[in-house]
């Protein structure tokens, strides 16, 4: 049986969830560029009525609510384009890590992931899986003055940027840039970032894309 459970932050905004016999704590609270306060609730199995501690739930995941006035409003879950390429962390603010593949005989580090080393006086089959970056420099972009295909996201409606960017573990990527041309330099340092896509059913579908660090959106 459900029932209604509301949490009062500082007497700023009020965050008010259905919960099935759950409880919830509060494990972040951080300032985003738009200035709403972001909230992360983590529920928890037969604690009903407990003010404090620390719970894990075995049935749901951590969820993000954001406080707009006296109401609020579920963060959609985010889901990447295509799985094996990048991570999506829980925590929006943490920028994500492409997903590559060591040589564990030569040392050669790839992107994406691979089977087998490239390299012909190696080609081992004793590959590991690896996070990169989310650093890293760029080396050469340019912009398409077209809309980025397959998006619903209005800001991609004008074009996108393209970048080569240097990991500082070994590869060089290409991946869309964020924001506008005269952003950019060749020789700066970017820094990863989801950006929205569409939207699917309750999801969100991402892609990766860098940016300007320093630079938040």
């Amino acid at each position: 049986m459900s029932r209604s459970k509301a949490f009062n932050f500082s007497g700023r905004f009020n965050v008010t969830m259905a919960t099935p016999c759950w409880c919830s704590v509060i494990t972040r609270c951080a300032m985003r560029r738009n200035s709403f306060p972001i909230v992360s609730l983590r529920l928890s199995q037969g604690c009903a009525g407990n003010k404090g501690g620390s719970f894990a739930s075995p049935l749901l995941d951590e969820q993000t609510f954001i406080g707009l006035g006296n109401s609020a409003m579920s963060v959609k879950r985010r889901v990447p384009i295509k799985p094996g390429y990048f991570t999506v962390p829980e925590d929006p603010q943490e920028p994500p890590r492409l997903l590559g593949s060591r040589c564990m005989d030569c040392g050669e580090v790839y992107f994406p992931r691979r089977a087998i080393c490239a390299k012909a006086d190696c080609l081992s089959e004793r590959l590991q899986d690896v996070e990169l970056g989310p650093r890293g420099t760029l080396y050469s972009f340019t912009f398409v003055h077209m809309p980025l295909f397959g998006s619903s996201n209005l800001e991609h409606m004008d074009g996108y940027g393209v970048g080569q960017i240097d990991l500082p573990e070994g590869p060089r990527v290409q991946l869309p840039l964020a924001g506008r041309r005269e952003e950019y330099r060749i020789g700066q340092s970017v820094i990863a970032e989801l950006d929205k896509m569409r939207d699917e059913g309750d999801a969100e579908v991402v892609i990766v894309r860098f940016r300007p660090e320093g630079e938040a959106r």
